[in-house]
């Protein structure tokens, strides 16, 4: 099997201020500041700031497409639009690149914020109103549902983790045998 140093440049992760060259063959590759893989866009400092920017503005077209598509405002109809045309777009690859930085949630939130404006209905109410008149939640809501449906589906044996080491089998003293005991380490 051949090394082909054209293939894809490498995504090299400084701690330093400092370049790092790699070479193979006494040919220098080249390094990328961006990445993508499986359509998240990752940067070489490993921060999401660019994937949340993209899929803000991806949503952002396809709200404009739509805006000036339906002429109607009705509350129900956006609501639907918003959560079948918008939503993937914010939510893709959620699992991968989950917004943990305040400034990437308000990014993504912003373009909910401003699908909350659009029916005439309800724009004249405050955010957290036009949402729950919406039946919408926020980010943060929907990403904690999501975490607590995976974890009970592992504590009950509907989904499967090969774990590499297996978690230790500490017998309850208080509670219930369904707790997760966490290893902790020092960085």
């Amino acid at each position: 099997m051949y090394f082909s140093k054209y293939n894809v440049p490498p995504l090299i992760y400084l701690m330093n201020e400092y370049d790092a060259n790699g070479s193979v063959t006494r040919t220098v590759i080249e390094s990328a500041t961006f990445k993508k893989d499986l359509g998240v866009q990752i940067s070489n400092d490993l921060k999401y700031e660019r994937q949340a920017q993209i899929a803000a503005a991806k949503a952002n077209k396809v709200l404009g497409t739509l805006k000036n598509t339906f002429i109607s405002r009705d509350t129900k109809i956006w609501k639907k639009l918003y959560t079948i045309y918008l939503r993937p777009h914010l939510e893709f690859p959620v699992t991968a690149w989950c917004p943990h930085l305040e400034k990437d949630i308000n990014v993504i939130e912003r373009v909910q914020h401003w699908v909350t404006k659009v029916p005439h209905e309800i724009k004249r109410f405050d955010y957290e109103t036009r949402c729950i008149k919406l039946g919408l939640t926020s980010l943060l809501n929907r990403r904690l549902r999501g975490d607590l449906i995976q974890k009970y589906k592992f504590e009950n044996s509907i989904d499967s983790i090969s774990w590499r080491i297996d978690p230790p089998n500490i017998p309850p003293s208080y509670g219930h045998r369904k707790r997760f005991h966490r290893e902790m380490v020092n960085n």
